[in-house]
């Protein structure tokens, strides 16, 4: 019960004398809430860009991979020269897959390159022309703003209709309705029969600057000689394992591989490997960011420490009168421990509001993702409760140790 009354009157006193110095408190939890304010808005950004990454590249689904000649990724020239010998995918590979392969839910195939597309007088460059078969659409879990996707009936008579991303709305038919009306590919009419639903961004980079078309419509005009990319859904994310092995067994034995050939001839990638990709890119870029932000908090700290520090030296004949009627170092310590925690929390605070605004305007001005979490206040409020703790240590245990017969003398 006494040691109750003990942190209360600690506390009592250590609100009244911050409440009596307004001006140092205030300079005090500008230190802390600088400090604060950059750890949180930097948590913050980071933490919806990550979840923006991982949606992005998670959307066609945690059970879905492709198998590639190439790689998506190639990191050396060796690597590029390495590959290039590889033979194409072709779509007898694709239909041997889609008939053997037991674990798998949906097949389908695609092959794309970069054209220019027109509408009368108007025209859009480097737009990705994609050749899908009957199950793409339906594995990479596209949804329809307006209109329809293909029926096989179109993709088996390579039917020239076809499917458009918002880019294409928005730059050849602002303002109007684009269905049935025809686009032109390498001077061919396409009829438009539906709009996929927006997909946005990523680094920069739209993903709605396409045109989809049927694959045997593509393969038509440009022929076979590219091959396909085999997208494939398993049955369960927990079987992607045993699907991609199984996958990879079926094609070695189509092709005729050995235990002897290291090389399988073809790729089986994940969005993981996207993933992997951007968190090697910006581990860096965060570990600087974090940096900068500590940075800030104990340049917060220090402003603490010397704040009471000076406290100390201005209340000396006080904390004498104090410890002449009886009290002891412990109290005097907790007394000042306390007055610095209590400012670094009320700093801390009033930092995670502040940062979350920041947080907020940054991503209202640069579209960055905002992902608010409670765990980041939390960490704000452990963060400046550490900063008070370890930078208030040293002016109370200095306050704690003064002899009351010198600390009486003080004027």
């Amino acid at each position: 019960m006494r040691r109750s009354r003990v942190w209360l009157e600690a506390y009592r006193i250590a609100l009244e004398n911050l409440l009596a110095n307004k001006l140092r408190t205030t300079l005090t939890l500008l230190g802390i809430i600088v400090g604060v304010t950059a750890v949180i808005a930097v948590v913050t950004v980071i933490e919806g860009l990550n979840k923006k990454v991982s949606q992005t590249f998670m959307s066609q689904g945690s059970n879905v991979f492709s198998v590639r000649r190439l790689p998506q990724v190639i990191l050396s020239r060796d690597e590029f020269l390495k590959f290039n010998k590889r033979k194409t995918l072709t779509n007898e590979d694709a239909y041997f897959v889609n008939e053997n392969c037991k674990t798998c839910a949906k097949v389908g195939w695609d092959s794309g390159s970069l054209k220019v597309i027109k509408f009368k007088n108007q025209k859009s460059e480097g737009v990705f022309i994609r050749g899908v078969s009957p199950k793409v659409i339906n594995i990479e879990g596209l949804n329809f703003s307006i209109g329809r996707p293909f029926t096989e009936q179109e993709i088996n008579t390579s039917a020239y209709v076809c499917v458009i991303g918002w880019d294409v709305v928005d730059n050849l038919f602002p303002g109007r309705d684009p269905l049935n009306k025809e686009i032109r590919i390498d001077d061919l009419p396409f009829k438009i029969i539906g709009v996929t639903e927006r997909l946005g961004t990523i680094f920069g980079f739209s993903r709605d600057n396409y045109v989809m078309i049927p694959v045997s419509a593509y393969q038509k005009i440009y022929g076979t000689r590219s091959g396909v990319n085999i997208l494939v859904a398993a049955q369960e994310t927990e079987l992607m394992d045993k699907t991609q092995e199984e996958i990879r067994q079926l094609l070695r034995a189509r092709r005729h591989k050995t235990y002897r050939d290291e090389d399988d001839g073809f790729a089986i990638e994940t969005s993981q490997i996207f993933l992997d990709l951007y968190s090697n890119a910006t581990k860096n870029i965060y570990l600087v960011s974090f940096i900068i932000s500590g940075i800030s908090l104990v340049v917060g700290g220090i402003v603490v420490m010397n704040i009471m520090l000076v406290s100390v030296t201005e209340r000396t004949r006080e904390i004498g009168v104090r410890k002449a009627l009886g009290a002891r170092k412990f109290d005097i310590l907790i007394q000042f421990l306390i007055e610095a925690v209590t400012i670094s929390v009320l700093g801390g605070v009033l930092g995670i509001i502040i940062g979350y605004s920041v947080a907020y305007l940054i991503s209202f001005y640069t579209g960055f993702p905002l992902f608010i979490r409670a765990s980041s206040g939390i960490l704000g409020v452990a963060v400046s409760s550490a900063v008070g703790i370890i930078f208030g240590v040293y002016p109370a245990s200095r306050a704690a140790k003064l002899d009351p017969i010198e600390a009486l003398r003080s004027e």
